[in-house]
């Protein structure tokens, strides 16, 4: 009797198959974590491009006495967002993971950086506290957190 040498090559199905099941479990961890990175970045972002906005305008008021809406007169680079001259306001148009950016002079001394969330939604909630906010308070369905603040 011969003596049979088999010369079995490649994976067996559930090999491949507990390959796959791994690759997923770890895919399933990471994305959520990837997009979480990728958030807090575009929000430190905004949080960057807002700061240099706020000294901007805190210069340009201790030189005029008056908040500019043109980003061109006050010198800075901050794509995406808006001034507006008779409320002493500024925004950056869209929202990252639901959440956007607001600055905004109160009693003509004070101006604060806001993140702006709706009230349930928890991304939204978790990433302005992941750029230092803290609770400031609710404004109808929406949640306001404090980034910052600044005297003029």
């Amino acid at each position: 009797m011969k003596n049979k040498i088999s010369n079995k090559k490649g994976f067996t199905l559930i090999e491949l198959l507990v390959v796959v099941l791994i690759i997923g479990i770890l895919a399933s961890i990471a994305l959520p974590q990837y997009q979480k990175a990728v958030d807090k970045s575009k929000a430190m972002e905004a949080v960057v491009q807002g700061r240099a906005l706020l000294n901007a305008q805190k210069l340009h008021y201790t030189q005029t006495g008056s908040w500019s809406s043109d980003l061109e007169v006050l010198d800075v680079t901050a794509p995406d967002w808006t001034c507006h001259v008779g409320s002493a306001y500024c925004n950056k148009s869209g929202a990252i993971a639901g959440a956007t950016f607001e600055i905004a002079r109160y009693l003509t001394n004070r101006i604060f950086f806001f993140c702006r969330v709706p009230a349930d939604n928890e991304r939204a909630n978790r990433l302005c506290v992941a750029v230092g906010g803290k609770y400031h308070h609710t404004s109808g369905n929406y949640k306001y957190y404090n980034v910052f603040d600044q005297r003029l």
